[in-house]
This record gives C-alpha cells, sequence and structure tokens, in this order.
C-alpha cells in the first residue's frame, strides 16, 4: 500500500510556513513491515492475545495498575455522557474528568492529572464547559480539540501557565469515542509518519491542522495493519500499536508471569 501524505487540513500562511520549518523525525522502522514483525513478536497472538489482554485492554470490567482501557472506555462513555452533563454539577464533572484522567498511563501525572486536579476552583466551570463542547459540541473535532487546548487554564508548581499537550488534549476524545478519535503521542506519531512515509510533526502546539495529521497516521496504520490481517479493536488499539512499537527496545519480548 503507498504511503500517503497526511492532510493539513485548513491554516493560514504563517502556521504553513512554521510546519514546513520543522523538522521530520527519523522513523524508527524502515518499513511498516518491519514494525509489525516487532509487534508480533512482543504480542504473541496480537491483539486478541493473552499478552495484550493482560497489559494493555484488560477484561472487561477490570481496573489494572498498568490503566485498563476498556474500562477507561467504560468509565469515559459513563461518566462523562451527554445526559450527565445536563444532570451533574459543574464539581462532579470535573472530578469525573479527574477520574478519567488517572485511570489509564497514557497521559502522564506530571503533564495530566497533577496540574489539571490543581485548576483553581473559579476556572472549573469554564473547564467543564470546554470539556463538554470537546466531546458533544458540533462540527469536526479538530477545531473543538484546539479551542479546548486553549481554554483550559494549567499552571505549573510555581504558579507558571503550563500549555496543554496532546495526550492531555486527546485523551477525553480518544477514550470517549475510540472508533472515530485517537490519543496521540507525538514523538511516536511522528516516527510512524515516518515509515508510513506520511508527514506530521512532532514539536507543534494542539491544533485542529496538527490532529488531522496524527489522525491520518492512525488510519494509515489502521488500513495497514487490517490488510495484514491482524484485528484492532478501535483506534485505541492502533494507538497503543504506535506507542508500544516505538517505546520498547528492540528484542524485547519479556515472558508472561
Amino acid at each position: 500500500m503507498p504511503g500517503r501524505r497526511a492532510t493539513r487540513g485548513n491554516t493560514n500562511a504563517k502556521t504553513k510556513g512554521k510546519a514546513a520549518t520543522r523538522k521530520q523525525r527519523a522513523a524508527r522502522f524502515t518499513t511498516f513491515a518491519e514494525q509489525l514483525a516487532f509487534f508480533e513478536k512482543l504480542f504473541i497472538g496480537g491483539f486478541e492475545g493473552e499478552r495484550f489482554t493482560l497489559e494493555e485492554r484488560g477484561p472487561s470490567g477490570v481496573k489494572g495498575k498498568g490503566g485498563y482501557k476498556t474500562a477507561a472506555i467504560a468509565m469515559a462513555q459513563q461518566e462523562l455522557s451527554p445526559a450527565r452533563f445536563q444532570s451533574a454539577s459543574a464539581e462532579e464533572l470535573f472530578e469525573s474528568a479527574k477520574r478519567v484522567l488517572s485511570a489509564t498511563n497514557i497521559v502522564f501525572p506530571i503533564e495530566g492529572p497533577i496540574p489539571f486536579g490543581t485548576i483553581a476552583e473559579p476556572d472549573r466551570p469554564a473547564t467543564v464547559k470546554a470539556l463538554e463542547h470537546l466531546l458533544h459540541g458540533p462540527g469536526d473535532l479538530g477545531p473543538r480539540l484546539e479551542r479546548f487546548a486553549g481554554a483550559i487554564n494549567l499552571k505549573d508548581k510555581s504558579g507558571q501557565g503550563k500549555q496543554v499537550t496532546w495526550p492531555l488534549a486527546t485523551l477525553f476524545p480518544g477514550l470517549y469515542d475510540p472508533d472515530h478519535h485517537v490519543c496521540v503521542k507525538p514523538t511516536s506519531f511522528a516516527e510512524e509518519a515516518a515509515t508510513l512515509e506520511l508527514v506530521a510533526a512532532a514539536s507543534q502546539p494542539v491544533t485542529a491542522a496538527g490532529y488531522q495529521q496524527f489522525l491520518a497516521v492512525a488510519k494509515e496504520t489502521q488500513e495497514r495493519l487490517l490488510a495484514a490481517g491482524h484485528r484492532p479493536r478501535d483506534l485505541m488499539d492502533v494507538y497503543t500499536f504506535i506507542w508500544r512499537t516505538h517505546s520498547e527496545k528492540p528484542g524485547s519480548a519479556p515472558p508472561l508471569t
């Protein structure tokens, strides 16, 4: 399957100019076949195998130390549903968002659960409204994602403003609707793009155009996995394929215990 360039969507000339000067990440894997072989060695049986289930998805309803995705998806869909945004208070919904953020190991504590949990109380209703629009607003996700990233008032330990990262911004839609949206680790996704001969810059702010790049990488990866006979359940499995193959050391495949 020939590589396709990810679409950039609508973006202004200044953004295009900056994107053009960004250096493309080098590919960790020379070919997708090489990456797939590494995945198959790491996870015997693929997405439906015992290792993948025990380490990543988890049995339905079971919460694990590693942050099982199946349970986290169920939590997000229950606690951040349209009906709950209509019935629960802003503080209740803020607590739900904190639980969802901490339900997996996708977002590192220092970039997600910790600063999100310290959002000042006066800013929490606006945070909840931004989250509601992100998950349930009209139109494409990209512009809603960009708006969400700009609306959240995160601060670091010293009280200085802290930028919303790609994992934090994309976690909520990635868990709530994993059939259509994907969690993003920008460095791994940029390296995946290089393997697939697509374009996706690792060092870029959360924007609608950037999300279109990363989503194109995920969908192309999904298509190639399906063509190779694998059966990822959704884009969460595709995220895990990209993340684990890029984060594991070459040759690593520890035995099940």
